[in-house]
């Protein structure tokens, strides 16, 4: 009785372990093609017990600023985004290779990740994002 107790126990464990390993593991990978204009993705979170952190890789080239904002799952994207904001992920001119990493409280939601050129006409990224994954760490 015990035994199956027990056995029963660590098969639980091992099933939220999983679930937990996997939901951090969510990684999503967009490219910019057009970087003149404003392109909006939806990453999904899909940890149950909900994350704590998002990490960013930005890769690619620009001729001119840009910015990453990430917004929640209800914000109207027929608002506009305009360049004047502090809280969101700036991009400058010429190469990039940059990480961004940052707070973000959520599970089972869908936000809103958006490009907004600022004075950017031509060039190329990838963007990388994982919701409690650090991306700047490869051994994981």
């Amino acid at each position: 009785m015990a035994r199956t107790v027990v056995i029963r126990c660590l098969i639980i464990v091992v099933i939220v372990g999983a679930l937990i390993l996997l939901g951090n593991r969510n990684i999503y990978t967009y490219d910019v093609q057009d970087v003149g204009i404003r392109n909006n993705f939806k990453p999904q979170v899909s940890n149950p017990f909900g994350t704590e952190h998002y990490s960013m890789h930005v890769q690619g080239e620009l001729d001119g600023t840009a910015e990453l904002h990430l917004l929640g799952p209800k914000f109207d994207l027929n608002k506009e985004i305009d360049c004047t904001r502090y809280l969101c992920s700036k991009l400058d001119s010429g190469k990039i290779d940059k990480y961004f990493y940052d707070d973000y409280y959520g599970e089972f939601e869908t936000p809103n990740l958006c490009y907004v050129p600022c004075t950017a006409k031509k060039g190329h990224l990838t963007i990388t994002i994982s919701f409690g994954r650090d991306l700047r760490k490869s051994w994981w």
